[in-house]
């Protein structure tokens, strides 16, 4: 397993090892929040209040999404990387084809229950009766979706815990690029408004996941994924909910609060509402950051507790700490001085002619 990738993560100056592993991380992150900025964007240019507070609403749907593929992408990526480091191929490649069976379980377990209990979940994002068709389009195309979200997701993560930075970054950006590009099609040109959002959103992370399953395929990773590989070996299940559900809830935890202050911004109309949706996703670019780099460091530290390197570990800890505080600064002024034009460019949006009626996807609306 001697390569560029373990090079990267046990020999390379620290701070560069951070920089190349965390920057794909976040840019990860980044990723989440410009698939719903995207869509808050252009849903905004139908210039709906109703639909763009469905938009900023429906936004922890994501993220309990997400959070749920973290079990895996913190959980199996975490040991991954230290097999890797201790020189342990076969419990790497265990781990990593165990882990992608879990995501997918826990996927279509999602998608079940929040097709279930779909309506009584979207009142509790804060819908209110005006918000709730828009609402239910939406969340109903992101359930459907959740296996490709899921994954995609954590494949990106998986990669990097090998050191493989750069094809994560690539699977990120396809999806981007497939999602800005469906975006007005399905909005405008189809007239499906915030639906049309939702699948285009769906399709970005289905082209994100078919490059993560090439790259696997094509031989080009360190690791393998093969059905034999599946493992219920006690230890490696251990090492992934043990890691991954602390990670999971802390996740889960912001999902949580951002229900709440939606539920109680409904309260003054659906206009603040919309407003305060707008502000919290910008709000998260910093909070993606932050995890980014910690999600970025993590393989590092995998890495060398497997080799038995402590005095890399306190360096990685020591550097990461500094430049999270440096960027922390950096966001706190930014945000400072621009947070009102940023909220501008995504709520004051020119009158289109595109107005999308309530109907529009009636398929999806409940009876």
């Amino acid at each position: 397993m001697g390569n560029k990738q373990t090079e990267l993560m046990g020999n390379a100056p620290v701070s560069t090892a951070i920089l190349k592993l965390s920057i794909p991380v976040v840019c990860g992150m980044m990723v989440q929040v410009l698939y719903n900025l995207v869509d808050t964007f252009f849903i905004g240019r139908l210039h709906d209040q109703n639909q763009l507070a469905a938009a900023s609403i429906t936004t922890p749907v994501f993220m309990i999404l997400m959070a749920i593929s973290t079990i895996v992408s913190t959980g199996a990526a975490s040991y991954i990387s230290r097999c890797i480091g201790r020189k342990d191929g076969e419990r790497a490649n265990r781990t990593l084809t165990t882990g992608i069976m879990i995501c997918t379980v826990l996927a279509v377990l999602a998608m079940s229950v929040g097709l279930v209990f779909i309506k009584p979940f979207i009142m509790a994002l804060g819908a209110s009766a005006e918000v709730y068709p828009f609402a239910y389009q939406y969340v109903v195309v992101m359930l459907l979706g959740a296996i490709p979200v899921m994954l995609s997701f954590a494949g990106g993560q998986l990669l990097r815990a090998e050191g493989a930075a750069m094809p994560s970054i690539i699977g990120m950006m396809i999806g981007t690029v497939v999602n800005v590009i469906f975006d007005p099609i399905f909005i405008f040109g189809l007239h499906l408004g915030i639906l049309g959002a939702g699948i285009a959103t769906v399709l970005g992370n289905i082209a994100a996941l078919g490059y993560y399953i090439w790259y696997y395929l094509s031989g080009k990773s360190i690791l393998r994924i093969k059905p034999s590989y599946v493992s219920w070996e006690k230890k490696i299940w251990k090492e992934i909910f043990f890691i991954g559900i602390p990670a999971c809830l802390s996740q889960l935890l912001s999902s949580v609060a951002l229900m709440i202050l939606n539920n109680q911004a409904k309260a003054y109309g659906d206009t603040v509402l919309a407003g305060m949706g707008v502000a919290s996703k910008l709000a998260f670019i910093g909070t993606f950051i932050f995890m980014g780099f910690a999600a970025g460091c993590q393989p590092l530290i995998g890495y060398n507790y497997g080799a038995g390197n402590y005095k890399r570990i306190r360096a990685i800890f020591k550097t990461g700490m500094t430049m999270t505080c440096c960027i922390g600064i950096v966001l706190t002024a930014l945000f400072w001085f621009f947070a009102g034009g940023l909220v501008a460019f995504l709520r004051r949006c020119p009158r289109s002619s595109h107005k999308v009626p309530a109907s529009s996807g009636s398929a999806f609306l409940p009876l």
